[in-house]
C-alpha cells in the first residue's frame, strides 16, 4: 500500500478532534478514520483505496508522530508484530492497535443545513452547559428545532445542564419542520466542519453529521430532552435593561479582587443596578464596581448571587442592549439579546 504523504497528512488533521488511541486505514472503502467508545469520524478520499482490500489499525499517537516527520510516499508493509511505515530511507516500525471497526455508510441523512448557521448556534449555546455538571443525561447535548414558514424559516439551538439553559434562534430556509438531538460527543466536531453544507441523520440511537468527505457517527444515551418551549418563563415581576459593553466592563473591574474560590457577584437591583464583590482576606470589604442600571416597569428590588464566570460567559458573545427579566420566587434570571437567551440560576448561600 502505498499513499501520497502530501494527501494523507491533512487527512489525519480532519479526524483529530477524535481523541481516539487508534487510527484506522480501511483501504477497501477508501477512509481513515478514528475512533473512540460512542463517537466514531472518518474522511472518505479515493487515493486510499486498494485492490488488496486491507483494513490497518495503527496507534494513533505513534503514527500521527511518524507520519508526520516523513515526505513523498509512503508505503505501509504488514509485519509479524504490526506494520512498518516507509519512506525514502525512514522506515518506523509500528505494533498493530486493537479495537472492533465496521464501516456503516450515512445513507440515511435526513437534514441539509447551512454549516455556518449550524456552526453559529453550536458556539453560542455551549455556553450553558458546565463541564462539571455531570448528573444529567442530557447536559452537554444541544436541541436542534427547524420551523418551516413561506414567510421566513429558523433554527433554534438549545443546551441545559439544569442550571444553566442557553438559547439561539436564526432565521434559516428550512424545507421541512425537525427537531434532533445532537450526543454532547458531537459538539467538538462541530467547528472542525469546512464544507457549505452540512448534512444530519438522528433517531433514538445515533446521530451522524456529513460534511463533504467528513463524517461523524455518534451514540445516543437517551433521546428524551426538556420541552424547550417551557424551559423559558412567558412573563415577569421585573425588567431592567443594560448595555452589554458597560456590564461586560464592570464584570471585568470585579474579576481582579473576587474571591477565586467562589467566583461570587451580588446583584442589586432597585432604582439602580448594582454589581459587588470581595475577598476578605486581601480588602476587608466587598468593592462596588459598577452602579448606573436603572429598573423598568415598576419599583420591585431583587437582589441575589450569581457566578461570576457564567454571567460573563454570557456578556461576552452579545452585543448591544440586554434585557434581565427576574419573577418573584423564582431562583434565577433570564438574560436575552435580541435572539439570544440566557437563564441564569443563582447561586445558593
Amino acid at each position: 500500500m502505498n499513499i501520497v504523504l502530501p494527501t494523507l497528512k491533512p487527512l489525519i488533521k480532519r479526524v483529530a478532534a477524535v481523541k481516539s488511541e487508534v487510527i484506522i486505514l480501511d483501504t477497501e472503502h477508501g477512509i481513515l478514520a478514528a475512533k473512540e467508545q460512542n463517537l466514531a469520524a472518518w474522511v472518505e478520499d479515493e487515493s486510499l483505496k486498494d485492490s488488496e482490500k486491507v483494513v490497518y489499525f495503527f496507534p494513533s499517537r505513534k503514527f500521527t508522530t511518524s507520519v508526520n516527520r516523513m515526505s513523498g510516499i509512503l508505503s505501509v508493509q504488514k509485519t509479524d508484530k504490526g506494520y512498518s511505515l516507509v519512506s525514502n530511507k525512514t522506515r518506523i516500525d509500528l505494533e498493530e492497535a486493537k479495537t472492533a471497526w465496521r464501516y456503516e455508510p450515512a445513507d440515511a441523512l435526513q437534514i441539509c443545513l447551512n454549516t455556518a448557521i449550524l456552526q453559529e448556534l453550536i458556539k453560542f449555546v455551549q455556553i450553558a452547559p458546565d463541564s462539571k455538571q455531570t448528573g444529567l443525561t442530557y447536559s452537554g447535548m444541544v436541541s436542534l428545532v427547524g420551523t418551516e414558514d413561506p414567510l421566513g424559516g429558523s433554527i433554534e439551538a438549545i443546551a441545559t445542564d439544569g442550571k444553566r439553559i442557553a438559547s439561539l434562534s436564526i432565521p434559516a430556509d428550512v424545507q421541512q419542520s425537525f427537531s434532533v438531538l445532537l450526543p454532547s460527543s458531537l459538539i467538538p466536531i462541530i467547528p472542525t466542519l469546512s464544507d457549505e453544507k452540512t448534512l444530519l441523520f438522528d433517531d433514538s440511537r445515533v446521530s451522524i453529521i456529513k460534511s463533504g468527505k467528513f463524517t461523524a457517527r455518534a451514540n445516543k444515551f437517551t433521546d428524551k430532552f426538556p420541552d424547550a418551549k417551557r424551559l423559558f418563563p412567558t412573563g415577569c415581576d421585573f425588567i431592567a435593561r443594560v448595555d452589554a459593553g458597560e456590564f461586560r466592563e464592570a464584570l471585568g473591574r470585579l474579576e481582579a479582587v473576587m474571591n477565586e474560590e467562589t467566583r461570587a457577584v451580588k446583584l442589586t437591583w432597585a432604582q439602580n443596578l448594582e454589581l459587588r464583590t470581595g475577598n476578605q482576606s486581601t480588602h476587608g470589604k466587598d468593592e462596588i464596581a459598577y452602579q448606573t442600571l436603572r429598573g423598568r416597569g415598576n419599583e420591585l428590588a431583587f437582589t441575589a448571587i450569581f457566578d461570576w464566570k457564567f454571567l460573563n460567559d454570557f456578556f461576552e458573545r452579545v452585543e448591544g442592549q440586554v434585557t434581565c427579566s427576574y419573577s418573584v420566587g423564582k431562583n434565577f434570571i433570564v438574560l436575552q439579546s435580541k435572539e439570544k437567551k440566557y437563564l441564569l440560576a443563582r447561586m445558593e448561600k
